[in-house]
């Protein structure tokens, strides 16, 4: 599953891209895969979140959807990917500046528009697109 992130520390940042491309050769198709799917990304998560504090830096997650047929998308097990990721961190410190979400159609955004009222509003405040 490394193939679908790309890891690179910036200034006080740690960035962790989600490459669209690589993330839709192993999409879940409905909301038990995604679960099981970020199960499986929780070792990840927590050398991130390793990473992040050993260096004293903080966290930008971005979901870059470039050369992403947004049809192929399922933008519902997406958003709740994300919401499973975020709530796979450690609650005693917030260590996630932002989510970018980068590359994406206004069709992607009105969709999400309508599946975000289904997160956790903290994780959707972090949210921007770009």
């Amino acid at each position: 599953m490394s193939e679908i992130f790309r890891f690179y520390p910036e200034g006080q940042h740690l960035y962790v891209e989600i490459l669209g491309n690589e993330y839709l050769k192993k999409q879940p198709k409905n909301p038990e895969e995604a679960e099981e799917f970020a199960r499986g990304l929780k070792p990840i998560v927590e050398q991130v979140e390793d990473y992040v504090r050993q260096n004293k830096l903080r966290e930008i997650m971005i979901l870059n959807l470039k050369g992403v047929s947004l049809t192929a998308l399922n933008a519902q097990t997406t958003s709740q990917l994300v919401n499973l990721l975020y709530t796979l961190r450690s609650d005693e410190e917030a260590l996630l500046d932002r989510i970018e979400i980068q590359n994406s159609n206004p069709i992607f955004e009105m969709f999400f528009g309508q599946v975000k009222k289904s997160l956790p509003r903290a994780l959707v405040g972090l949210i921007k697109f770009t």
